[in-house]
């Protein structure tokens, strides 16, 4: 090596700096328009997001308008630095809208243009703290770089831009409620990452019931990932296997008891649930004629329990809808063997 390099105050890390116009009205409102523009920057891969590590911050600007007598007050502006979670967001921000309301009953000080105090937030007291004050635009020593020439963003630039990161995860949420009819809290989940809507769409488009893929996904495998603190991307089944179990579902082939058994075993083996199925031996028994037979077995078999039917003890029926799948070994199509147990003693 001949050489190195030395990063002078983190200018070899790229920053992006967002500032909004006055729009938010409450602490609540403030943390979650910073939970939204963490999930949008994560969704176009733009940072890790992460407030804790460093990643994002918040410099929180606050002040009051006050109604008293019919007259409107504006309090000076506070700017609360580097803010590195949500609660935080959420906590300096009722703190310090307080503070600056007392302060205004007692000392009557009003919105100055070139004034501004800069707090911190200290998280252990829940207080904000003075850092420093500005008297007037002077102090914020602003000088123009000669080097680099003001623009503006055009329309045209902001829909290329808009064309290329893609659908943003508002858009999918609503697309998902009405395509899947996934509930609020299930879209939610499955748009909590980019990474796992679009598993969740590879494996959609690959079955013959989304719902089902969904339900399997929220369901069973989001609980393995969390129980492990995985993401989706480091479990080893593949989208094409939810979409083969949800199908093999859909199409009655096993019950939701052995859609479990199978799950399981595709984990540990990553085998495709079809030939589990077939492995096992568990594909359910649709043909009516051989259910049929079944049911006319089990309640030849069991004259006590059809008496106690035709007594009034209507509660059997489960207990010989268990004696059917039994005989069967778990394979009778459950819902077809219901429905002839219940035609079999219903001509008895």
């Amino acid at each position: 090596m001949t050489h190195s390099y030395i990063d002078y105050n983190r200018c070899g890390t790229p920053l992006i700096e967002i500032v909004t116009k006055p729009d938010m009205s409450s602490p609540e409102e403030a943390a979650l328009f910073m939970q939204t523009v963490q999930e949008i920057l994560r969704y176009v891969k733009v940072t890790n997001g992460n407030l804790e590590e460093g990643n994002m911050r918040c410099d929180a600007n606050i002040n009051l308008n006050v109604w008293e007598d019919g007259k409107l007050y504006h309090t000076p502006i506070s700017e609360i630095k580097n803010l590195n979670s949500f609660k935080a967001i959420r906590e300096a921000c009722t703190y310090e809208a307080q503070r600056q309301l007392k302060e205004f009953q007692e000392d009557r000080q009003e919105f100055n243009p070139g004034f501004k105090v800069t707090m911190g937030w200290d998280e252990e007291k829940g207080q904000t703290v003075v850092q420093r004050t500005k008297n007037s635009f002077v102090d914020y020593r602003f000088v123009v770089e000669p080097d680099i020439k003001p623009f503006s963003v055009s329309e045209e630039l902001i829909a290329t831009a808009l064309a290329k990161v893609g659908e943003l995860p508002e858009a999918k949420r609503q697309r998902y409620k009405k395509e899947y009819g996934m509930t609020d809290f299930d879209v939610e989940t499955m748009t909590s990452t980019k990474d796992l809507a679009m598993w969740f769409e590879e494996a959609a488009t690959k079955s013959k019931s989304p719902k089902k893929v969904a339900n399997l996904i929220l369901a069973e495998l989001l609980a393995v990932v969390n129980e492990n603190k995985e993401t989706i991307n480091d479990i080893k089944i593949t989208p094409a296997h939810i979409a083969q179990l949800a199908d093999a579902l859909e199409d009655g082939k096993i019950t939701s008891k052995q859609g479990k058994e199978v799950f399981a075993e595709m984990l540990s083996s990553n085998k495709m649930p079809l030939d589990i199925i077939k492995e096992k031996g568990m594909e359910v028994v649709s043909d009516a004629g051989e259910i049929e037979k079944i049911v006319q077995d089990v309640i030849a078999a069991n004259p006590k329990a059809v008496e106690d039917y035709k007594g009034g003890k209507t509660n059997v029926v489960g207990w010989l809808m268990g004696q059917v799948m039994k005989m069967s070994k778990g394979k009778a199509n459950p819902k077809q063997a219901t429905e002839l147990l219940n035609k079999h003693l219903a001509t008895l």
